[in-house]
């Protein structure tokens, strides 16, 4: 009788046990994020800003604070959002850091943060586009912790001062399915961020 006892007591708390190890893990897992060489090819149009991070448009934002941007000339389809110079030098139309805020009209979100994007297409046929992105936690960190800001050479001050977008988008307005790009410090260096 004390032995059927003692097995249904283990029973009782291996269960919890097995589902804890399960729900957390082993050990903390590493990074899979991918950040840029000097990739995209030639020279990326950041307006020649590289100042200091600050949030004024132009300038360079901070990865911890909403990075704002607009675009003219970019790419928008029933199924896709091309904006900007991607990896591997394919341009779409021009984005500059800053810009108004909003509206936004389409909006994504991911593991690693938030997009909001709007567009209006002009008389000619062109199509300009404002976004926000907005990074989580765990995209500061990955960023932070890549030892990026060191190779630009200034720890200090790692900023964004280009994006381009490569995202699907749905009949609902939503942003998913592919990538952002950030570049940072007036450079080609950058990250890769996922949606």
């Amino acid at each position: 009788m004390l032995k059927f006892k003692r097995t249904r007591l283990q029973k009782a708390f291996a269960l919890p046990a097995l589902l804890m190890l399960a729900l957390t893990g082993c050990g903390p897992a590493e990074s899979s994020r991918e950040f840029l060489g000097s990739q995209p090819s030639g020279t990326f149009n950041t307006g020649g800003n590289t100042g200091t991070p600050g949030g004024v448009p132009g300038v360079c934002y901070r990865i911890t604070e909403p990075v704002p941007f607009q675009g003219s000339g970019i790419q928008v389809d029933s199924n896709n959002v091309y904006a900007g110079e991607l990896p591997g030098g394919e341009r779409h139309g021009s984005v500059s850091m800053g810009g108004p805020n909003g509206p936004f009209t389409h909006q994504g979100q991911s593991f690693d943060g938030m997009i909001q994007m709007g567009f209006t297409l002009l008389n000619s046929g062109q199509i300009n586009g404002v976004g926000r992105l907005t990074l989580s936690q765990e995209a500061q960190n990955d960023i932070n912790n890549s030892g990026l800001a060191a190779q630009l050479g200034n720890p200090a001050a790692l900023c964004v001062t280009g994006v381009a977008v490569n995202l699907g988008r749905t009949s609902m307005n939503q942003l998913y399915g592919g990538h952002v790009y950030l570049y940072f410090n007036g450079t080609t260096r950058g990250a890769v961020i996922f949606f």
